[in-house]
């Protein structure tokens, strides 16, 4: 008896699922997997051009002259 539960729901869920098939969402889920593999080289170019960003400010910082005790 169990069984044959589980077998109707699942053929309900596999017709739910073929509905969403067409649908907007279940469509951009498809095409942000083709294009996954494009993740992890741009983090690191992220990264890379942050890591960059913070050096070349710690280096102006030094050549910058110091404040006097009055400015703000």
């Amino acid at each position: 008896m169990r069984a044959i539960a589980l077998e109707r729901q699942l053929a309900e869920t596999r017709a739910e699922l073929a509905g969403l098939q067409g649908k907007w969402p279940m469509r951009w889920a498809r095409r942000a997997k083709r294009l996954a593999w494009l993740g992890a080289p741009v983090v690191f170019l992220l990264g890379l051009a942050g890591a960059l960003a913070a050096w070349a400010g710690a280096l102006g910082a030094d050549r910058l002259p110091p404040r006097s005790p009055g400015q703000r």
